[in-house]
């Protein structure tokens, strides 16, 4: 009994051990399915098919011109070895036959990828010799015809030479291997040519450009060909091989899961209740798998469909970068300013036709040199001083003095940025333009307006030198007409003087001339003569010292200077101005001044200084006028200067009509004037406020009342 028992209990035991088993190794196989290995290889497909599509694209931009060295090359087929060594780390569900098959393709992919390598290492080499000519060949074609109008230059071999450019140039874009065969023939003619007509220190050159263009016509199939071998690699269809035969085998290894649960299934339904618990987990724990493996399926599908669109996107945006790009060349090339552009290392980068003409100096002979020593007749080390603070804000200078190329100084408005880089230094883009010519027909402008201006008083001076002319007469005559009543009186007193001299003892002549001294005395009316003789040479000393300070201050107004910021007495330059102005303003103003007692010289260009006033003088007369005309009465124009810590100000206003509001923006606009036509030239407060801005580094703004006056204030550095 006992034996049978332990027997039985044996068996049981043994049975239930067996049943335990079975369903652990059977909810093992249905746990078999690696699919966290299987998502991180179809990750690594896909980075393979990003990796080696990005490969494709960085020929193409390099092929093209967009991209100037290999490095992103390099690092993607090393990112390629990587992903392939990971590939080869077959997963554990891989069957014996499956396992070869994936390594088989993992091996031919490994083929393809040293195939592309090998041909990534001869597009690198052959495509750096075609890119040295194609950069070479266009700045020897443009040195050898610059060089074509001097003397002893080559002869009919650089237009020659252009022509063979233009088609290399177009050859190179789009050309077919037939297409490169004319050019060659073209170029063995050249070079076959007699060229000792050319000048002899060109021909070397015109040989070196012949090498070149024999050199693109060599290399430029040799780079189509090999970039064509790189494009149709066949590592994508590859890569799509070796992606089926892992979904293959995800499949099966995903069937063989599902035949074991199915045995799971039938096992557990034999067992006890407590089994059912292991059926529910077993079947959510698959419905979770199936969802998963959808998911994945779909997002890889999703990648797929995103990674062709960036393909398209890119092969797009790859097209409008090669027409922005030509585009661009095209106005650099016409541009009328000079444009330089440096690198990082202050080397010349851009050199544009406008510059070759300023300066002289041919792209060849200015690219990649430094902007310090690029041929530039300059003071460079102020000029870099002043360019110090680029890095801040574009910088704009507008007196840089150089010397053309014909000996004669000349003046540059300049402009600097520095163009965008992530490393600490930058290259910068210099924009000039020769202002000599400018600066001269302004100073011309400037001479022309003050002329004008004195022509325009020239009227009223002289009828100001009028008045105290006509007095200084009036009085000189009245001194003619009492000399001459004097006349008489003066003989009596000299014969009286004569008589008393003799000393005659006959008294009759003293007595007789004694009465007619009286009666000349009396004729000649001695008494208001002495009253009013006086006060007539007071007067016509005065008109003098009138006709004297009118003209000096005509004479000081008309000075010209040196255009050179000096010491100049404010109240005393201003005080002549109002003198030659005096006619502009005394029917309908009349003049308050209040002259700060504390303020100093001040550093101004003087002649240009009183142009401005003059002008703001004058149109406060207008203004007055025009105010007097309909209100009637006389107007104040009141002048007045303060020192302001390290600035003088002048303020010049007038009780005229006011600026209306509308055209207050627009008064300092060059030829925008409120006056009447044939009054005025619109240029007086444009120059007025150049003048005060950017010769005196000061500021010039007005204050105004509609109605009731306006009031100019000027602001300028009382040290230069």
């Amino acid at each position: 009994m006992i034996p049978s028992r332990i027997r039985a209990v044996a068996s049981t035991l043994a049975t239930a051990s067996a049943a335990i088993f079975l369903i652990v190794f059977l909810y093992q196989k249905t746990k078999a399915v690696d699919l966290s290995g299987q998502a991180r290889l179809a990750q690594e497909i896909l980075l393979l098919r990003n990796v080696d599509t990005t490969i494709d694209q960085d020929v193409l931009r390099i092929r093209q011109g967009f991209l100037r060295h290999y490095d992103t090359l390099n690092d993607n087929l090393q990112r390629m070895e990587t992903s392939i060594a990971r590939l080869e780390a077959v997963p554990a569900y891989f069957r014996d036959a499956e396992r070869r098959a994936w390594l088989a393709d993992v091996g031919r992919f490994r083929a393809a990828v040293l195939d592309k390598r090998d041909a990534v290492e001869s597009f690198k080499s052959d495509h750096a010799i075609l890119a040295n000519s194609l950069h070479y060949l266009p700045n020897l074609v443009t040195a050898l015809v610059g060089a074509g109008t001097d003397p002893g230059s080559v002869g009919r071999a650089p237009e020659q030479l252009r022509a063979i450019l233009q088609e290399i140039l177009i050859y190179n874009l789009h050309g077919s291997a037939a297409d490169g065969m004319p050019i060659r023939k073209s170029v063995q003619d050249l070079r076959e040519g007699d060229l000792t007509r050319e000048g002899a220190r060109d021909r070397d050159d015109v040989r070196l450009a012949l090498n070149h263009a024999d050199r693109i016509l060599e290399y430029k199939p040799r780079v189509d060909l090999e970039c064509e071998r790189i494009l149709s690699a066949p590592t994508l269809r590859i890569l799509e091989d070796i992606s089926t035969t892992m979904d293959e085998s995800g499949r099966m290894a995903t069937w063989s899961g599902n035949a074991y649960r199915i045995v799971l299934i039938a096992v557990c339904a034999l067992l006890a209740g407590g089994v059912a618990y292991f059926l529910v987990r077993l079947r959510v724990a698959n419905d979770n798998l199936e969802q998963r493996v959808l998911v994945r399926t779909a997002a890889l599908s999703q990648a797929n469909l995103d990674l062709e669109e960036q393909i398209a996107q890119r092969q797009r945006a790859i097209a409008e970068l090669m027409s922005a790009q030509a585009r661009i060349q095209r106005i650099i090339t016409i541009m009328p300013s000079v444009l330089i552009g440096t690198d990082e290392d202050q080397r010349i980068v851009l050199w544009n036709a406008r510059a070759e003409i300023q300066f002289g100096i041919s792209v060849a002979q200015a690219m990649g040199r430094p902007l310090a020593d690029c041929g530039i007749t300059w003071d460079f080390t102020a000029l870099s001083a002043r360019l110090g603070g680029i890095a801040t804000a574009p910088i704009h200078l507008p007196d840089v003095a150089f010397v053309r190329p014909d000996g004669r100084p000349a003046l540059l408005a300049l402009s600097a940025c520095q163009l965008p880089s992530d490393r600490p230094t930058a290259g910068m883009l210099i924009a000039a333009t020769d202002i000599t010519d400018h600066k001269a027909m302004e100073a011309q402008l400037m001479q022309a307006q003050k002329l004008e201006s004195i022509g325009q008083l020239a009227a009223g001076v002289a009828h100001e030198i009028n008045t105290p002319v006509q007095f200084i007469g009036d009085n000189l005559c009245f001194l003619r007409d009492a000399f001459r009543d004097l006349m008489p009186v003066l003989s009596s007193s000299r014969s009286l003087l004569e008589a008393l001299d003799a000393q005659t003892t006959d008294a009759a002549p003293v007595a007789e001339i004694a009465c007619l001294l009286q009666q000349a005395t009396k004729n000649a009316d001695t008494e208001f003569l002495i009253a009013e003789v006086p006060k007539a040479i007071t007067q016509a000393i005065e008109g003098v010292e009138r006709v004297a300070t009118i003209v000096k201050s005509l004479k000081e107004f008309a000075h010209p200077d040196g255009g050179e910021l000096a010491p100049v007495d404010l109240q005393r330059t201003i005080e002549s101005t109002l003198n030659v102005a005096r006619s502009e303003y005394k029917y309908v103003a009349d003049v308050v001044t209040d002259f700060a007692a504390d303020l100093p010289h001040v550093q101004c260009i003087q002649g240009e200084f009183n142009q401005v006033v003059l002008n703001l003088i004058i149109n406060a007369a207008d203004a007055i006028g025009d105010a007097v005309a309909a209100r009637g009465g006389r107007g104040t124009i009141t002048v007045s200067t303060r020192r302001d810590g390290d600035t003088a100000e002048l303020r010049i206003g007038d009780t005229g009509t006011g600026i209306p509001e509308r055209v207050r923006a627009h008064i300092f606009d060059p030829f925008f004037t409120t006056k009447a036509v044939g009054k005025g030239t619109g240029q007086g407060l444009t120059i007025a406020h150049a003048i005060i801005v950017q010769k005196h580094h000061g500021t010039m703004t007005f204050e105004t009342t509609l109605g009731q006056g306006t009031t100019f204030i000027i602001r300028i550095p009382i040290a230069a």
